[in-house]
């Protein structure tokens, strides 16, 4: 055993990483000619997509498992740039990249234009199990990782050859996700990953202060689901937070939301039993309290999610809509000053119209 020991020291003190990828499997594949069929003109290659299941940790960082899609440009003399989405907000553990959801289109037209695309599923969802952690940004970020990881072996396994680029990007919650990723292999994986450019898109990367003004604000909002989202899944990482559900969600919403999150309804069901004015869930203490306290456990929670307050050194663009509904601007306005002021070579926020 203590040989064992030693040797996974050693694996470690060199910055080796035992095997990520635990499985793959063929769920889709395009030749140049279908890519056009799918809308997808000019492509430079044929296309292959993988289910992957590997390794990973849980919030907690216990060891777990993930899932996620990945395309890979086949017929090709060149090496290869790796590019990461990251996914927006899902609730159903089936509506996700490596279940060909939506969003895999963006997986193909990278690959069609010789990139590995990567595409993770994040945790809770897909082949992973338990609850998932939404909004939670350290597990964005390490799904995010060894999503790259088991990437980077699978074409090894395929004769995939990469060239050492790394770009990330994602949309919504995967604006936060891929900040999140590029956060992490910037200040623990520098000897492992160089993100070559970053462009999140619509993120909250200031949960606690422009975002929150979604609980604050007595006035519709068009997605409510979101705060009963973040509320039981803060309540899962964070189990301080909260002893039951109850003491922060007053009836009939304590009773009745739960079970919608179990992962296998859309964020429509959720709505549908939610206010438009989504605080009216609340109890009327805790918002108040929430109101009141710039350290309420809860703004703190907020907090620790938070991804504007660092510097990349990396180029990052951070593109927005000047009137998205869900996701204010202002938190890409937030994050550009917060990088700036802290030095980071070339960031800017860029706007891409009304939307």
């Amino acid at each position: 055993m203590k040989h064992l020991i030693l040797f996974l020291a050693l694996l470690s003190a060199h910055g080796l990483h035992a095997q990520v990828l635990i499985s793959d499997s063929l769920i889709s594949s395009f030749t140049i000619a279908e890519l056009a069929d799918q809308g997808i003109a000019g492509a430079d290659n044929d296309i292959e997509t993988y289910r992957i299941v590997y390794h990973t940790v849980d919030p907690f960082g216990q060891a777990t498992v993930a899932s996620a899609a990945v395309a890979l440009p086949v017929n090709t003399p060149c090496t290869h740039a790796m590019a990461a989405y990251m996914h927006g907000t899902v609730l159903n553990r089936e509506g996700v990249p490596s279940r060909l959801s939506d969003e895999i289109v963006v997986a193909y037209y990278l690959s069609a234009f010789r990139y590995v695309a990567v595409l993770p599923d994040y945790l809770g969802l897909g082949d992973s199990p338990g609850p998932h952690p939404y909004m939670h940004a350290a597990s964005e970020a390490t799904a995010g990782r060894d999503a790259l990881r088991a990437a980077r072996e699978l074409c090894a396994t395929k004769g995939v050859e990469l060239n050492g680029q790394l770009f990330l990007t994602g949309y919504s919650q995967g604006g936060h996700a891929c900040m999140a990723t590029h956060k992490l292999l910037q200040e623990s994986h520098a000897d492992e990953f160089t993100v070559t450019a970053a462009a999140p898109c619509s993120g909250p990367y200031d949960a606690s202060g422009v975002q929150a003004e979604v609980i604050i604000a007595d006035e519709p909002y068009p997605a409510p689901y979101y705060l009963p989202y973040v509320l039981l899944s803060y309540g899962y990482v964070y189990p301080w937070l909260y002893d039951e559900v109850s003491e922060v969600v007053q009836e009939p919403w304590a009773t009745e939301l739960p079970p919608l999150f179990q992962g296998n309804n859309g964020s429509g069901v959720v709505d549908d039993i939610m206010p438009g004015i989504p605080n009216q869930i609340l109890v009327p203490t805790m918002l108040q309290a929430f109101i009141d306290d710039p350290d309420h456990p809860f703004r703190q929670a907020l907090r620790d999610n938070d991804l504007y307050d660092w510097t990349p050194q990396s180029r990052l663009r951070m593109f927005y809509c000047d009137a998205d509904d869900h996701v204010f601007f202002q938190n890409s306005i937030v994050a550009r000053d917060a990088m700036q002021a802290n030095g980071a070579p070339d960031v800017q926020a860029v706007s891409a119209g009304v939307g």
